[in-house]
């Protein structure tokens, strides 16, 4: 399947002047190696010249796709190579958002260290501090209070983080 978009890119990129076609070409390349997990061929595809913070259709970079699929090594990668920690999807999701929700508390360390934005909201009104205490990720709210996050906070449907970790049914050992 991954083979059959590659083949339709390569033949929409043919259509494109030659410098633009690099350019798309390259950052195709990117968003390609990471949906297939390919951490060294992202790699190469930065050395040689592609965008860090290039998107795929729906406007998430290899950063947030990284951590959805559920590869915080390549989501480091690509902090330390530059990428915009604020950058959002088209659905307003950030990466220390995706990073919240999959209890990946190294990467959100980084992305904080780097100025990721805790008070970002998404379309579904939700942010970072929600998506960990949803999902019942201890060690990502603390480290979100650690950061001065207000642990009565109200949020989306009136609900403090307490309240949404109450309501999750997914229990951590």
């Amino acid at each position: 399947m991954l083979r059959k978009y590659f083949c339709v890119a390569m033949l929409a990129l043919s259509f494109l002047p030659p410098a633009l076609a690099q350019e798309v070409s390259l950052n195709a390349r990117l968003l390609a190696y990471a949906r297939a997990g390919d951490e060294a061929g992202v790699k190469r595809a930065i050395a040689e010249g592609a965008a860090v913070n290039a998107r795929n259709r729906v406007g998430e970079t290899v950063l947030v796709i990284a951590l959805k699929s559920d590869r915080p090594g390549m989501a480091l990668q690509m902090i330390d190579a530059g990428t915009d920690v604020n950058l959002a999807a088209v659905n307003g999701v950030t990466p220390l958002m995706a990073a919240a929700h999959g209890g990946y508390v190294e990467v959100a360390r980084a992305l904080l260290a780097k100025g990721a934005d805790v008070s970002a909201v998404d379309q579904l009104k939700k942010n970072a501090m929600t998506y960990a205490a949803g999902q019942g990720n201890t060690e990502v709210v603390v480290l979100l209070l650690q950061t001065g996050v207000d642990a009565n906070a109200i949020y989306a449907h009136d609900l403090t983080a307490l309240m949404w970790a109450a309501a999750t049914e997914r229990r951590r050992p």
